[in-house]
């Protein structure tokens, strides 16, 4: 028997405005397994449903058919607040996954209360510690720092301590929504290698929606296209690995959509 996938999304389907004259059906059945420790990349123009299926996912929008489920437990119907505490999530927006008033030690210890749906306390000595040596790893200096406000930080400092703060308290799944877009390229280079170095020492699974082709294919254990509210196209192994971004944008082609360029879907 196979094993339990961490995520399994059945037949969800979703309808804005239904009934209305400005009805748009953003998910139509659809159907993914996101095994244990898999990194999923999901891939599709504007439009297509990958941030749609996030929020589904994630709690935020609930599905009209279908049943969502985390290590084979139903949670379609949780409330988003409920499954936040299994599910770390980085937005696009970088001051979204953080609270700039506050430290970077309280934004962590925050984030550690939140997974385990505990009210915020003192800060411990032994936390104080910890926190370093989380920080240590991002190599961007913010372990000498941790007294200084969120809201002094650059785009991309804060991003990788949103992308920290989601991963350090292991979730079950690790939701990653076009989190480089708002960054300029050095700092987006630097938070995907964060991200993949981070995924791999926490063993997490993760969804990840990019627009950046390259990333797509080299990011990673497989990628998912996606084209009006539907899964087109799921590959991984020797497949993807045989796959260039070129072959990646003529599939797209396939389904008749519009690509800007080689690099990017917009």
């Amino acid at each position: 028997m196979s094993a339990t996938p961490k995520l399994s999304v059945q037949g969800c389907s979703l309808t804005f405005n239904a009934g209305q004259h400005n009805e748009v059906t953003a998910l139509d059945s659809v159907d993914l397994d996101v095994a244990t420790g898999e990194h999923v990349v999901i891939v599709g123009s504007n439009g297509a449903g990958k941030s749609t299926l996030l929020n589904l996912v994630c709690g935020r929008y609930l599905p009209d058919t279908g049943r969502i489920l985390i290590d084979g437990q139903a949670v379609t119907n949780q409330p988003e607040h409920v499954r936040a505490r299994r599910i770390g999530r980085v937005f696009q927006d970088p001051l979204a996954g953080t609270a700039g008033p506050m430290t970077i030690e309280e934004n962590l210890a925050l984030a550690e209360r939140r997974s385990h749906g505990r009210r915020f306390r003192r800060i411990r000595r032994d936390q104080t510690e910890q926190h370093r040596e989380d920080l240590s790893r991002l190599g961007l200096g913010l372990e000498d720092r941790l007294s200084n406000q969120v809201a002094s930080l650059s785009g991309g400092q804060r991003q990788a301590l949103a992308l920290l703060m989601a991963a350090v308290s292991k979730p079950d799944l690790l939701v990653l929504d076009e989190h480089t877009a708002a960054l300029d390229p050095g700092a987006a280079e630097r938070v995907l290698r964060l991200t993949n170095e981070l995924v791999a020492e926490e063993q997490l699974t993760a969804l990840m929606i990019t627009h950046n082709m390259d990333h797509a294919v080299d990011t990673g254990d497989r990628t998912v296209m996606m084209h009006r509210g539907t899964v087109r196209f799921d590959v991984a192994g020797e497949e993807r690995a045989r796959m260039s971004v070129t072959d990646l944008v003529e599939r797209f082609r396939s389904f008749r959509a519009t690509v800007s360029d080689r690099s990017t879907l917009a």
